[in-house]
Order: structure tokens, then C-alpha cells, then sequence
């Protein structure tokens, strides 16, 4: 995390996190938005699944 998404997530610097970018698309496939989600490590659990289940 950098100092900034540490102070917001009341973490420490360098801590690790996940960060989720998207983009949005309209009918016609123009991307319409774009932004991103950052979670801190510590408060997360991420599952995978592949294959068919």
C-alpha cells in the first residue's frame, strides 16, 4: 500500500493488498467508466476455483 491507501485503510505502508482495476462497457462495446478497488491483504480472503467444478 502507499502511504495514501494505507492512511485510508488504516494500514501500514508497503502492506500488501489486492487491487482490482475494471472497465465498463456499453452495448456497443465503448468503454464508458474505469476505476479500480483496492482491499487491504489482511482483510480479504480470496478463492479460485478452475476447472469445471
Amino acid at each position: 500500500l502507499t502511504a495514501e491507501e494505507a492512511s485510508l485503510l488504516y494500514s501500514k505502508v508497503g502492506s500488501p493488498a489486492f487491487r482490482l482495476e475494471h472497465t465498463f462497457y456499453d452495448f456497443n462495446d465503448q468503454p464508458v467508466s474505469w476505476g479500480w478497488f483496492i482491499c487491504s491483504g489482511d482483510r480479504l480472503r480470496f478463492t479460485a476455483t478452475i476447472g469445471i467444478p
